[in-house]
């Protein structure tokens, strides 16, 4: 009976390493998900201004006069 209560302490710390593992390599999975997220939409935003920007630019060259 006492080997027994020894494996199944070992197996039981087998058991916490391997869930400590997957939640650590899932935290980070979720965290590089997130950051490319927002990296992807930031860079969608700044497209979008700069396209925004540029149809006042084209709008106020044509307004200008030429000297």
């Amino acid at each position: 009976m006492h080997s027994f209560g020894g494996a199944a302490k070992a197996t039981q710390a087998i058991a916490t390493e391997i869930a400590d593992y997957s939640k650590r390599s899932f935290d980070r999975g979720t965290k590089t998900m997130e950051n490319l997220h927002a990296t992807k939409l930031g860079q969608l935003y700044a497209d979008l201004a700069k396209e925004a920007f540029k149809s006042y630019q084209d709008f106020a060259a044509k307004m200008t006069p030429v000297k």
